[in-house]
């Protein structure tokens, strides 16, 4: 009989929520099942670019603020020039929908069920999610194990499935 504690291990497993388990992203891609925290980011094959959440001073996503290093207290996803010092933002997805701050541990980028890219909130209480953002550009019934988004050197976000490219 295993020991005690493999047992307890394996009923936690068990009873804990699928969204619990994140794959996080460390390189240039996120593939269908995986998904990107507060803390992970994509980072090009080159280094000069990265995607993930972040939180800017206000005055960078065109916010009004009296002092312009404030932070904001929302989140975004957004892409930004890997190495260069000061934080220099390319790209931000979430703009008109930003991630509270109680929220954020709770949020996660990650390829839909349809094949769309998707900001989601998970619902601890209820086990279900609130879509924040989405590209709604794919229309399918269901994603295939080959979908992945890669962040590709030239700063393009590419959202690909069975070798086609759909953003």
């Amino acid at each position: 009989m295993p020991p005690l504690h493999i047992l307890v291990l394996g009923l936690l497993l068990l009873h804990t929520p699928p969204w619990c388990f994140t794959a996080a992203a460390d390189e240039d891609t996120l593939l269908a099942g995986q998904s990107l925290t507060a803390g992970d980011k994509l980072v090009s094959r080159n280094d000069k670019l990265a995607v993930g959440f972040f939180q800017p001073a206000a005055s960078r996503i065109g916010k009004s603020s009296n002092n312009a290093t404030s932070p904001s207290s929302s989140w975004y996803l957004g892409m930004w020039f890997n190495k260069i010092p000061d934080f220099t933002l390319v790209w931000v997805a979430n703009r008109e929908e930003p991630i509270t701050h109680p929220n954020l541990n709770l949020t996660q980028l990650k390829i839909s069920s349809d094949g769309n890219l998707v900001i989601v909130v998970n619902h601890a209480d209820t086990f279900t999610e609130s879509v924040v953002w989405s590209t709604h550009i794919v229309n399918r019934t269901k994603t295939t194990n080959t979908s992945a988004l890669v962040l590709l050197n030239n700063g393009n976000l590419a959202l690909t499935s069975e070798k086609k490219r759909f953003w």
